[in-house]
Protein backbone atom coordinates (compact mmCIF):
# COMPACT_ATOMS: atom_id res chain seq x y z
CA UNK A 1 0.00 0.00 0.00
CA UNK A 2 1.84 3.34 -0.92
CA UNK A 3 2.10 6.61 1.28
CA UNK A 4 2.60 9.56 0.07
CA UNK A 5 3.72 12.74 1.41
CA UNK A 6 2.62 16.37 1.92
CA UNK A 7 4.06 19.20 3.63
CA UNK A 8 2.01 21.90 5.98
CA UNK A 9 2.64 24.02 3.04
CA UNK A 10 0.36 22.23 0.90
CA UNK A 11 -2.32 21.95 3.14
CA UNK A 12 -2.02 25.50 4.57
CA UNK A 13 -1.79 27.58 0.92
CA UNK A 14 -4.56 25.54 0.09
CA UNK A 15 -6.62 26.67 3.05
CA UNK A 16 -5.94 30.29 2.95
CA UNK A 17 -6.72 30.79 -0.27
CA UNK A 18 -10.44 30.78 0.23
CA UNK A 19 -13.93 28.70 1.02
CA UNK A 20 -13.63 27.86 -3.06
CA UNK A 21 -10.75 25.97 -3.39
CA UNK A 22 -10.93 22.83 -2.08
CA UNK A 23 -10.48 21.12 -5.54
CA UNK A 24 -6.54 22.40 -5.16
CA UNK A 25 -6.44 20.37 -2.05
CA UNK A 26 -7.58 17.08 -4.10
CA UNK A 27 -5.30 17.98 -7.38
CA UNK A 28 -2.53 18.09 -4.44
CA UNK A 29 -2.86 14.57 -3.47
CA UNK A 30 -2.71 11.37 -5.49
CA UNK A 31 -6.37 10.05 -5.72
CA UNK A 32 -5.29 6.63 -3.97
CA UNK A 33 -8.25 4.35 -2.09
CA UNK A 34 -7.58 2.04 1.17
CA UNK A 35 -8.43 -1.26 -0.44
CA UNK A 36 -11.77 -2.13 1.93
CA UNK A 37 -10.47 -6.22 1.13
CA UNK A 38 -7.65 -4.95 3.71
CA UNK A 39 -9.74 -4.06 6.56
CA UNK A 40 -10.23 -5.41 10.08
CA UNK A 41 -13.20 -4.23 10.73
CA UNK A 42 -12.79 -4.06 15.01
CA UNK A 43 -15.22 -2.94 17.53
CA UNK A 44 -13.68 -0.71 19.95
CA UNK A 45 -15.49 -0.62 23.35
CA UNK A 46 -15.11 1.24 26.44
CA UNK A 47 -16.18 -0.57 29.37
CA UNK A 48 -16.40 1.44 32.72
CA UNK A 49 -16.23 0.11 35.77
CA UNK A 50 -18.97 1.07 38.49
CA UNK A 51 -19.65 0.69 41.75
CA UNK A 52 -22.67 -0.39 43.57
CA UNK A 53 -22.89 2.02 46.81
CA UNK A 54 -24.83 1.52 49.46
CA UNK A 55 -25.24 3.40 52.65
CA UNK A 56 -27.04 3.24 56.42
CA UNK A 57 -30.16 5.94 56.78
CA UNK A 58 -28.40 6.90 59.63
CA UNK A 59 -25.04 7.22 60.55
CA UNK A 60 -23.75 5.51 63.83
CA UNK A 61 -22.10 8.07 66.59
CA UNK A 62 -18.48 8.58 66.01
CA UNK A 63 -18.21 7.65 62.19
CA UNK A 64 -17.19 11.64 61.65
CA UNK A 65 -16.19 11.14 58.31
CA UNK A 66 -19.53 8.89 57.22
CA UNK A 67 -21.69 11.66 58.48
CA UNK A 68 -20.05 14.62 56.48
CA UNK A 69 -20.27 12.58 53.55
CA UNK A 70 -23.62 12.05 53.94
CA UNK A 71 -24.55 15.47 54.53
CA UNK A 72 -22.63 16.74 51.08
CA UNK A 73 -24.96 14.17 49.33
CA UNK A 74 -27.78 14.94 50.94
CA UNK A 75 -27.42 18.58 50.02
CA UNK A 76 -26.90 17.39 46.35
CA UNK A 77 -30.08 15.32 46.04
CA UNK A 78 -32.08 18.39 47.80
CA UNK A 79 -34.08 20.49 45.30
CA UNK A 80 -34.33 24.17 45.81
CA UNK A 81 -37.11 24.21 47.76
CA UNK A 82 -35.29 22.26 50.37
CA UNK A 83 -36.97 19.01 49.60
CA UNK A 84 -35.91 15.95 49.53
CA UNK A 85 -36.45 15.57 45.29
CA UNK A 86 -33.82 15.89 43.08
CA UNK A 87 -32.86 19.31 40.96
CA UNK A 88 -34.01 18.91 37.68
CA UNK A 89 -34.18 21.44 34.95
CA UNK A 90 -36.24 21.31 32.59
CA UNK A 91 -35.03 23.76 29.00
CA UNK A 92 -37.80 24.77 26.75
CA UNK A 93 -38.03 23.85 23.21
CA UNK A 94 -36.46 25.72 20.94
CA UNK A 95 -38.79 27.35 18.68
CA UNK A 96 -36.56 30.80 17.86
CA UNK A 97 -33.17 32.50 19.21
CA UNK A 98 -35.09 33.47 22.26
CA UNK A 99 -35.61 29.99 23.44
CA UNK A 100 -31.41 29.18 22.65
CA UNK A 101 -30.68 31.85 24.56
CA UNK A 102 -33.09 31.68 27.47
CA UNK A 103 -31.55 28.09 27.58
CA UNK A 104 -28.37 29.08 27.73
CA UNK A 105 -28.62 31.62 30.46
CA UNK A 106 -30.90 29.01 32.43
CA UNK A 107 -28.05 26.31 32.34
CA UNK A 108 -25.09 29.11 32.95
CA UNK A 109 -27.13 29.54 36.75
CA UNK A 110 -27.54 26.14 37.80
CA UNK A 111 -25.60 24.32 39.52
CA UNK A 112 -22.93 21.45 37.47
CA UNK A 113 -24.64 18.50 39.08
CA UNK A 114 -28.51 19.56 37.97
CA UNK A 115 -29.93 16.61 36.14
CA UNK A 116 -31.02 19.05 32.70
CA UNK A 117 -33.87 17.63 30.52
CA UNK A 118 -33.63 19.15 27.23
CA UNK A 119 -36.55 20.24 25.62
CA UNK A 120 -35.50 18.70 22.09
CA UNK A 121 -32.94 17.79 20.11
CA UNK A 122 -31.44 21.30 18.87
CA UNK A 123 -30.11 22.49 22.11
CA UNK A 124 -26.94 20.83 23.53
CA UNK A 125 -25.74 21.96 27.16
CA UNK A 126 -22.76 19.93 27.56
CA UNK A 127 -20.14 22.49 25.84
CA UNK A 128 -21.66 25.21 28.23
CA UNK A 129 -21.39 23.16 31.50
CA UNK A 130 -18.07 22.34 30.91
CA UNK A 131 -17.23 26.36 30.39
CA UNK A 132 -18.70 26.70 33.94
CA UNK A 133 -16.33 24.35 35.51
CA UNK A 134 -13.90 26.70 38.10
CA UNK A 135 -15.95 29.26 37.93
CA UNK A 136 -18.75 30.38 40.13
CA UNK A 137 -21.62 31.73 38.51
CA UNK A 138 -21.09 35.02 38.08
CA UNK A 139 -17.63 34.30 36.58
CA UNK A 140 -19.10 32.48 34.07
CA UNK A 141 -22.07 35.18 33.29
CA UNK A 142 -19.44 37.30 32.42
CA UNK A 143 -17.13 34.91 30.06
CA UNK A 144 -19.81 33.52 28.10
CA UNK A 145 -21.64 35.67 25.68
CA UNK A 146 -23.33 35.45 22.47
CA UNK A 147 -23.70 37.29 19.19
CA UNK A 148 -25.64 37.61 16.17
CA UNK A 149 -23.37 37.08 12.97
CA UNK A 150 -23.54 36.64 9.14
CA UNK A 151 -21.04 34.22 8.70
CA UNK A 152 -21.64 33.01 5.16
CA UNK A 153 -23.12 36.48 3.70
CA UNK A 154 -26.52 35.41 2.70
CA UNK A 155 -27.95 37.66 4.88
CA UNK A 156 -29.27 35.56 7.98
CA UNK A 157 -27.43 36.06 10.49
CA UNK A 158 -26.34 33.24 12.68
CA UNK A 159 -26.17 32.93 16.68
CA UNK A 160 -23.11 32.27 17.90
CA UNK A 161 -22.83 31.19 21.85
CA UNK A 162 -18.82 31.28 22.87
CA UNK A 163 -16.79 31.02 25.29
CA UNK A 164 -13.74 33.23 26.17
CA UNK A 165 -11.52 31.13 28.44
CA UNK A 166 -7.93 31.23 29.74
CA UNK A 167 -5.62 30.44 26.61
CA UNK A 168 -5.63 31.87 23.31
CA UNK A 169 -6.82 28.65 22.03
CA UNK A 170 -9.65 28.75 24.17
CA UNK A 171 -11.17 32.28 23.43
CA UNK A 172 -13.89 32.67 21.08
CA UNK A 173 -14.40 28.80 21.10
CA UNK A 174 -18.04 28.44 19.76
CA UNK A 175 -20.23 26.61 22.44
CA UNK A 176 -23.26 26.70 20.02
CA UNK A 177 -24.02 27.93 16.55
CA UNK A 178 -27.45 28.24 14.66
CA UNK A 179 -29.28 29.89 11.54
CA UNK A 180 -32.55 30.31 10.77
CA UNK A 181 -34.96 28.14 8.11
CA UNK A 182 -38.14 29.66 7.68
CA UNK A 183 -37.70 31.30 11.00
CA UNK A 184 -36.60 28.27 12.64
CA UNK A 185 -33.73 27.66 14.45
CA UNK A 186 -30.92 25.42 12.60
CA UNK A 187 -28.98 24.12 14.80
CA UNK A 188 -25.03 24.38 13.26
CA UNK A 189 -22.27 23.30 15.57
CA UNK A 190 -22.65 21.62 19.40
CA UNK A 191 -19.19 22.16 20.59
CA UNK A 192 -17.02 21.09 23.62
CA UNK A 193 -13.52 21.14 25.00
CA UNK A 194 -12.49 17.83 22.74
CA UNK A 195 -14.52 18.90 20.06
CA UNK A 196 -13.80 22.76 19.57
CA UNK A 197 -14.60 24.75 16.95
CA UNK A 198 -13.67 28.54 15.94
CA UNK A 199 -14.74 30.69 13.59
CA UNK A 200 -12.20 32.11 10.99
CA UNK A 201 -11.77 35.54 9.53
CA UNK A 202 -12.67 34.51 5.81
CA UNK A 203 -15.73 33.22 7.07
CA UNK A 204 -14.35 29.03 7.44
CA UNK A 205 -14.48 27.44 10.55
CA UNK A 206 -11.66 25.44 12.16
CA UNK A 207 -12.67 22.07 13.34
CA UNK A 208 -10.40 19.93 15.84
CA UNK A 209 -11.87 16.91 18.11
CA UNK A 210 -9.97 13.88 19.77
CA UNK A 211 -11.26 11.07 20.93
CA UNK A 212 -7.85 9.82 22.57
CA UNK A 213 -4.27 10.36 22.19
CA UNK A 214 -4.21 8.09 19.22
CA UNK A 215 -7.13 9.23 17.72
CA UNK A 216 -7.27 13.05 16.70
CA UNK A 217 -9.27 14.84 13.78
CA UNK A 218 -8.63 18.33 11.89
CA UNK A 219 -11.18 20.02 9.41
CA UNK A 220 -12.25 23.24 7.46
CA UNK A 221 -15.78 23.66 7.12
CA UNK A 222 -17.94 26.01 5.50
CA UNK A 223 -22.25 27.06 5.92
CA UNK A 224 -23.62 24.92 2.34
CA UNK A 225 -24.93 26.78 -0.07
CA UNK A 226 -28.31 25.49 1.43
CA UNK A 227 -27.23 27.51 4.20
CA UNK A 228 -28.77 25.07 6.94
CA UNK A 229 -25.78 22.70 7.28
CA UNK A 230 -22.12 22.25 7.27
CA UNK A 231 -20.20 21.56 4.13
CA UNK A 232 -16.34 20.26 4.87
CA UNK A 233 -13.42 21.43 2.77
CA UNK A 234 -10.59 19.42 4.40
CA UNK A 235 -10.48 16.88 6.78
CA UNK A 236 -7.80 14.69 7.86
CA UNK A 237 -7.56 12.42 11.12
CA UNK A 238 -5.59 9.55 12.82
CA UNK A 239 -6.16 6.22 13.63
CA UNK A 240 -5.48 2.65 12.80
CA UNK A 241 -6.39 0.89 9.76
CA UNK A 242 -6.37 -3.09 10.46
CA UNK A 243 -3.41 -4.28 12.39
CA UNK A 244 -0.88 -3.32 10.43
CA UNK A 245 -1.73 0.33 8.88
CA UNK A 246 -1.67 3.42 11.64
CA UNK A 247 -1.17 7.28 10.70
CA UNK A 248 -3.04 10.25 9.12
CA UNK A 249 -6.01 9.89 6.90
CA UNK A 250 -7.40 12.45 4.75
CA UNK A 251 -10.73 12.57 2.34
CA UNK A 252 -13.70 15.59 2.07
CA UNK A 253 -16.53 13.46 3.34
CA UNK A 254 -16.01 14.58 7.21
CA UNK A 255 -16.49 11.09 8.03
CA UNK A 256 -13.84 8.29 9.60
CA UNK A 257 -14.50 5.85 6.73
CA UNK A 258 -11.08 4.43 6.47
CA UNK A 259 -11.50 2.78 2.91
CA UNK A 260 -13.04 6.47 1.42
CA UNK A 261 -9.72 7.97 2.48
CA UNK A 262 -6.21 8.92 1.29
CA UNK A 263 -2.87 8.02 3.68
CA UNK A 264 -0.58 11.03 4.34
CA UNK A 265 2.35 11.07 5.45
CA UNK A 266 3.50 14.43 6.05
CA UNK A 267 7.05 15.47 6.23
CA UNK A 268 7.46 16.75 10.07
CA UNK A 269 5.33 14.54 12.33
CA UNK A 270 4.56 17.39 14.38
CA UNK A 271 2.80 18.97 11.78
CA UNK A 272 -0.59 17.60 12.47
CA UNK A 273 -0.88 18.76 16.36
CA UNK A 274 0.61 22.00 15.41
CA UNK A 275 -1.78 22.59 12.76
CA UNK A 276 -4.10 24.89 15.56
CA UNK A 277 -0.79 27.10 16.07
CA UNK A 278 -1.52 28.21 12.40
CA UNK A 279 -4.93 29.06 12.74
CA UNK A 280 -4.65 31.14 16.24
CA UNK A 281 -3.98 34.13 14.41
CA UNK A 282 -6.93 34.04 11.67
CA UNK A 283 -9.68 33.60 14.68
CA UNK A 284 -11.95 35.92 14.40
CA UNK A 285 -12.76 38.77 17.30
CA UNK A 286 -16.18 37.92 17.97
CA UNK A 287 -18.12 41.00 19.59
CA UNK A 288 -20.25 39.36 22.50
CA UNK A 289 -23.22 40.27 24.26
CA UNK A 290 -22.13 38.16 27.75
CA UNK A 291 -25.00 36.16 29.80
CA UNK A 292 -24.44 39.09 32.90
CA UNK A 293 -25.99 41.45 30.39
CA UNK A 294 -28.77 39.04 29.82
CA UNK A 295 -29.33 38.40 33.27
CA UNK A 296 -30.48 42.26 33.98
CA UNK A 297 -33.01 41.84 31.14
CA UNK A 298 -34.27 38.07 31.88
Amino acid sequence: MRKFRIGISIVLISLLTGCGNSTNILEELPQTKVDSSDMDNQNIVGELDSEDTAGEETVIAGQEAHAEQADDIAEEAAGADGSDEEDILYLKPCTSYQDIMDNAYEVIIADVMTDIVLGDELFGDVGIREAKIGRDTNEALSAIGYTFYDVDGNGIKELIIADTGEGVWNNNRILLMYTLCDDKPVLLIDGWARNSYHLLNDGTIFHEGSSGAAYTDYGIYRIAEDGNSLEVIFYIYSGYYGDSISGWFYNTTGEQTYDESEIVEFEDEGVPWNMMEDYIAQVKELELTFFAEFKENH
